[in-house]
Order: structure tokens, then C-alpha cells, then sequence
């Protein structure tokens, strides 16, 4: 018995185009990975001088 497949059938056709918008990037994915991009290290930035204060300020105490 010999297998046969049919290269475009409606329900593949179906599958392909609704996973074909998930692979675009939208002008809201760019903007927000441009301000995580941005943000992201001067928040790191500021949470690290926080920390360095405060374990300065606990090490004074020695």
C-alpha cells in the first residue's frame, strides 16, 4: 500500500496561516524591546548603587 500526500489541503493551509502572524515582529514588539533594551541596565545601574550603599553602610559598622 502506498502512501500518498496531498501538498495543499485546506486544513494545513489553515495551520500555516494562522502561525505565519506569530512570526512578524509588530511595531509594539520593537518599541517594547527597544525600552527593556534601554531601561533594563540603568535600572541594574541604579539597584546596584542601592546594594553597594547599603553594604558600605553595613561593612562601616565593623
Amino acid at each position: 500500500m502506498a502512501f500518498t500526500t496531498s501538498k495543499d489541503t485546506s486544513a494545513n493551509a489553515q495551520k500555516e496561516s494562522w502561525h505565519a502572524p506569530l512570526n512578524k515582529p509588530t511595531s509594539l514588539s520593537k518599541i517594547t524591546a527597544a525600552v527593556v533594551v534601554i531601561v533594563l541596565p540603568f535600572f541594574g545601574f541604579f539597584l546596584g548603587v542601592q546594594y553597594a550603599g547599603a553594604v558600605t553602610g553595613l561593612l562601616q559598622g565593623f
